[in-house]
């Protein structure tokens, strides 16, 4: 990628910018765009204020790179790393919009803020060095470590960690999210799971950049392709704000007051201790649990509720009139299910018979699997292949 540098007596001409360059620059300036947008439009969620704060950390990290293949920095490298330094709020802004969109009632905490004493560092480090009247730059990417910078080195173990952290959490909402949501296609938001390893790419490839560079080999000039892999972050998260903007609101299901009985009951279905313990002091008889499971049967049998793709543990045990802790118990140690399970095999067994239904012969797949109650083409296709043993398609010619 070539561009004209300024230099420290001249100007630096914008007509030399290249394509590259402008791709960048219009990432960042849609970065902006969304993150003004956000501010106006969805700013009262917390996780959103999160998301708003991480798109905006990335136009600041990208105007910087086009900024210094325009030779801006030459003369300011003092500036460098609280650009640079933008990073140590990217990474955990990014974590805590996992955490509180899957925890949405979770309160901020002063000591939430620690997770900002690294970025307090590095600046601190670099008033230090401007005080002192030294250069505290050279400091930062002296090579070291086997060759890599001690900056760089510190921001991959730094980003890796929290990436790692946001999967794990991530993959915990959805295991939990099975006892009390019927379709996890928003619940595990698979969206954020793959924005996540599309920064741990970033991550890596940054990293190959950088030694190979170190041993004479430069893959794209300047860390090209780092930098583009960082706009097509940006293009991701805005296609999926803007073209489906239902992620920026919290669905009912994950979200109640604190004090609502019905939530505590509902938070109790996510603890990880074994069922019968979990259960051992409901005080539910077996006579009274037997009539929640006749209840429960002729719902999904006659009543098909199955079929609503939004049906909850609460607006099920709702519509009995019975706590969703009884009815939880009801479906983990009477019909020895969690309530994803449960709903997925009606849902399952409905498109079955759907199948081989020639009046229905005409329609095609997902018709049939957005009748059933399934919210997803990929979810359908996974939990029919779980339960069937096979797909759709091999179900409907093998029984014909």
């Amino acid at each position: 990628m070539y561009i004209a540098r300024c230099t420290r007596e001249g100007s630096c001409p914008m007509e030399n910018l290249d394509f590259i360059d402008l791709i960048l620059l219009l990432a960042a300036a849609q970065s902006l765009f969304l993150t003004l947008f956000l501010l106006h439009r969805h700013s009262k969620p917390v996780p959103n204020r999160f998301l708003i704060l991480l798109i905006f950390s990335y136009s600041v990290i990208l105007s910087e790179m086009v900024l210094e293949e325009m030779g801006f920095w030459d003369t300011r490298r003092y500036l460098v790393p609280i650009i640079l330094g933008i990073v140590f709020i990217m990474v955990p802004t990014h974590y805590y919009y996992a955490l509180h969109l899957s925890r949405p009632d979770r309160p901020l905490r002063a000591t939430d803020l620690l997770h900002l004493l690294p970025f307090a560092i590095l600046q601190c480090w670099q008033l230090g060095g401007l005080l002192l009247g030294h250069d505290s730059l050279q400091e930062y990417f002296a090579p070291s470590l086997g060759g890599i910078t001690l900056f760089n080195a510190a921001l991959l173990t730094y980003s890796l960690v929290y990436m790692a952290l946001t999967l794990v959490r991530l993959r915990r909402h959805e295991v939990k999210s099975r006892h009390y949501l019927s379709n996890l296609g928003r619940s595990h938001f698979r969206w954020l799971v793959n924005l996540t390893w599309l920064t741990i790419t970033i991550l890596l490839v940054f990293t190959l950049e950088n030694l190979l560079l170190l041993r004479g080999i430069e893959i794209s000039f300047e860390f090209t392709l780092t930098s583009l892999l960082v706009a097509v972050f940006v293009y991701a998260i805005s296609y999926q704000v803007l073209l489906h903007p239902e992620v920026l609101v919290i669905p009912a299901a994950e979200t109640g007051h604190p004090q609502s009985e019905e939530y505590e009951e509902e938070r109790l279905e996510t603890r990880q201790i074994p069922a019968a313990e979990r259960y051992q002091k409901s005080g539910l008889s077996t006579e009274r649990a037997e009539e929640i499971r006749q209840q429960l049967l002729v719902a999904m049998e006659s009543e098909k509720l199955y079929r609503d793709p939004d049906l909850t543990l609460r607006t099920l045990a709702h519509h009995l009139n019975v706590t969703p802790h009884n009815l939880s118990e009801v479906i983990n140690l009477t019909l020895k299910r969690n309530f994803f399970d449960l709903i997925n095999q009606y849902r399952v067994d409905q498109m079955k018979n759907d199948l081989l239904d020639p009046a229905k012969e005409h329609l095609k797949l997902l018709a049939l699997a957005y009748d059933a109650g399934f919210s997803s083409k990929s979810t359908f296709n996974l939990l029919f292949k779980k339960h069937a043993g096979m797909t759709p398609t091999e179900y409907r010619q093998r029984n014909k």
